[in-house]
């Protein structure tokens, strides 16, 4: 046997990942099943609506450009014979049954006009819709409701359901298809919460509020939606690619699908999404707003946001060409694109999703598909303060990949932002494809405004030389971040901001494991909560599996260690990794159970051998005996040993093939000498470890193979099978 020798290992950074999952673009099912459309005869309540007398019409509503006393339709709109006014009513209407609110679709959808400028219909009592499928108020482009949806307190509209094969890109959907019409239009919503929402479509704008939002100069505010959304059109039958012209308009977003804005300001305040994005044909995907388009002095705030979503998937389509439209997907937002100028101001925000996953990608001319923790893709000013991105993915498509922004072309400021996760792509070279795990994936400029940490080290742009700091310590951020906005978890080093502490359940940071040890130069796993985090990331790792775990280094000690739970792909990697053969099997040949398997050190060290180069004196010899329970079944057994020290181990060596057994072994102890005896056809085995430094503390991770012979009798052709590994912590000599 060679001698134990110590080697440095060298490792690059790993990432934390998210489980992989197997999916399907199959819709999920809701807890209630409709009938019929809300928009259907008796479905609704017109009775709180403004209805104008037949006889009363030359009189309110003369055509001013002609003087004609006809019907002014783009200010009022008929249904079923009555004519109702819908443009300007500065009115209040209570909302309290869900037939009331079905009627303010239905007014609104007979239109086509921008109808209830001024308007609020106040809420007073939760509302559930799942009698019927819902019709979106204002449900295609050229209908925008402008009226403000409010509560006094948090009120649930519950059970919302749209399903619709529809293939118009004009189509809006959500509790309100479009909204706005341009800067300073009235309208909004606030207090409300969507709960048990589903949505299945299959082109369009698509928001669980709202689809289309078109105007500035408002707040939405205190909004929750746990919707399903599906989106999955577009895929063309004969070439099973996506649709060249569908595609763009494709734009998903949890809360908001599509925001156009310009010159004025917007502001969501509050905005919660704790449910799932299923879009393998969007363009465009976002856990709060899907894609923004902003121009002139327009400023987007979001404030107090969370997103802590089951799965967000995205189709990573990479549309191009003609299309305004690039493809991306980020966790706030998926894609910010300016006309002039505008700015997006992110304020304690929160992203952590169970899910983070790109569908293979389609082919397309001169696209992008970009994907990242906050913003996708962007090209206007950003500032991200008390800002966290809690989650984890990786994949092999797409391009532009970061933890916080991905394909960025204008300025970024992080202040007081907190990275405990990473998003990023396994193969490829260069910012377009390569392991991003830089808080951005382009090298533009990103201004470090202070208090930025992460929890192992990351440049803050791709190939950057400035990094955000490590959190090695809970005081570490305690001193410097705001304790009014950040919280301490129990057991944790890593903090999280106070406003997600209710929806963390999808925290990667706080999964019970340690991401401590990564660091962008080199990484070794050197305990069982580390291994656990090694765990997410190999399941995250999809097809670069074995390209990270090439980057790896793993404690032999802990080849003994309970993967129970692990995936399947884990332990396969990490037992190859450790050298545990796939076929472990201590009961057919090896019996390792305690009083079988032992190891001895000398009682005397060794003296230096002159003949030698090197210097024995002080070492010790070790021998390791275990149990065969039938010799027949193998022509040898060879021994592999490793030793490890903390975060230092060395390379495992193997054996020479051991061919002598024995019957009956003497072990050593402090009580006296035990004879053991081997029964039936059982016997041990020994192997001998020389000259061993035990200076230290040094634990040895033993295994065992049953191997056959070739016919010089030497070489070995197969290994039989390996028994499980054994640890031994010998005190230092």
């Amino acid at each position: 046997m060679k001698k134990l020798i110590s080697i440095l290992l060298v490792v690059v950074m790993l990432v934390a990942m998210v489980p992989a999952m197997a999916f399907t673009t199959s819709a999920d099912t809701t807890a209630t099943t409709p009938s019929g459309s809300w928009a259907d005869s008796g479905n609704y309540d017109l009775s709180w609506a403004e209805s104008l007398i037949v006889e009363e019409i030359p009189s309110k509503v003369v055509d001013t450009t002609t003087g004609a006393t006809a019907l002014r339709t783009d200010e009022c709109a008929i249904v079923n014979g009555t004519i109702y006014l819908c443009k300007y009513v500065s009115a209040t209407y209570v909302i309290d049954t869900p037939k009331k609110l079905a009627g303010v679709a239905v007014i609104a959808n007979a239109s086509n006009i921008e109808t209830f400028s001024g308007t609020t219909f106040k809420i007073t009592a939760d509302i559930d819709l799942g009698a019927h499928y819902w019709e979106p108020i204002a449900n295609t482009t050229a209908k925008k409701f402008r009226g403000l949806i409010t509560a006094e307190t948090e009120t649930v509209i519950s059970n919302m359901t749209i399903v619709d094969t529809s293939t118009s890109v004009e189509d809006c959907y959500g509790l309100i298809g479009a909204q706005g019409s341009g800067m300073n239009s009235t309208g909004a919503i606030s207090n409300i919460t969507l709960e048990n929402a589903y949505i299945n479509v299959k082109t369009g704008r698509v928001g669980s509020f709202v689809g289309y939002l078109n105007h500035g100069g408002t707040e939405y505010k205190n909004l929750k939606s746990d919707a399903t959304i599906i989106c999955s059109s577009g895929i063309n039958s004969d070439t099973g690619k996506y649709n060249e012209f569908n595609h763009a308009w494709n734009i998903v977003g949890g809360i908001f699908g599509q925001l156009l804005g310009t010159a004025a300001q917007e502001t969501f305040t509050s905005c919660v999404f704790t449910g799932s994005i299923d879009a393998p044909t969007a363009g465009v995907v976002g856990g709060i707003a899907g894609g923004t388009r902003i121009s002139g002095a327009y400023v987007l705030n979001l404030n107090k946001c969370v997103v802590a979503a089951d799965y967000i998937r995205y189709g990573a389509y990479r549309p191009g060409g003609a299309s305004a439209w690039w493809g991306a997907c980020g966790g706030l937002i998926g894609i910010a694109l300016k006309g002039t100028s505008g700015t997006i101001n992110a304020s304690e925000c929160y992203v952590g999703i169970g899910e983070y996953t790109i569908y293979k990608e389609q082919n397309a001319t001169g696209g992008q598909d970009c994907t990242a923790g906050v913003i996708g893709n962007y090209d206007c000013p950003v500032n991200l303060t008390n800002c966290q991105v809690d989650v984890s993915s990786t994949g092999d498509y797409g391009n532009h990949h970061a933890t916080f922004v991905g394909r960025a072309m204008s300025s970024i400021t992080f202040t007081s932002c907190v990275n405990t996760g990473v998003i990023a792509r396994n193969a490829g070279a260069g910012y377009t494809n390569n392991n991003t795990y830089a808080w951005s994936a382009r090298g533009i400029t990103a201004t470090d405004g202070g208090n930025n940490f992460a929890t192992f080290y990351q440049p803050y742009v791709h190939n950057g030389s400035v990094g955000a700091t490590t959190i090695e310590s809970v005081d570490t951020w305690k001193n410097a971040l705001d304790s009014n906005i950040w919280s301490e978890r129990d057991g944790s080093i890593y903090p999280i901001l106070t406003v997600a502490k209710d929806y963390a359940e999808h925290s990667v940071s706080g999964a019970g494991v340690d991401y401590s040890f990564f660091d962008i130069n080199e990484c070794k796993v050197v305990s069982v909560e580390e291994l656990k985090a090694l765990d997410y990331i190999i399941q995250g790792n999809g097809a670069g599996r074995n390209s990270v775990m090439g980057k790896v280094s793993v404690s032999p000690a802990l080849a003994t260690a309970d993967m129970t739970g692990f995936s399947a792909n884990s332990v396969a990697l990490i037992n190859a990794k450790l050298g545990v053969a796939a076929d472990v099997d201590d009961g057919t040949v090896f019996n390792m159970d305690a009083d079988k398997i032992f190891a001895q050190v000398a009682l005397e060290a060794n003296v230096d051998d002159a003949s030698t180069d090197a210097n024995e004196a002080g070492t010790y010899n070790i021998r390791f005996v275990i149990l065969i329970n039938d010799k027949t079944a193998c022509d040898g057994v060879t021994f592999d040993v490793a030793g490890s020290r903390g975060d230092t181990f060395g390379a495992t060596l193997t054996s020479d093939v051991v061919t002598k057994c024995y019957k009956t072994v003497i072990e050593v102890t402090s009580e006296g000498n035990v004879t053991h005896t081997a029964d039936g056809d059982a016997y041990y085995v020994i192997c001998v470890l020389k000259n061993v430094d035990l200076s230290e503390d040094t634990t040895f991770t033993v295994r065992a193979n049953a191997v056959k012979l070739a016919e010089d009798g030497v070489t070995v052709e197969s290994v039989v099978t390996q028994s499980t590994a054994v640890n031994y912590t010998v005190a230092a000599r």
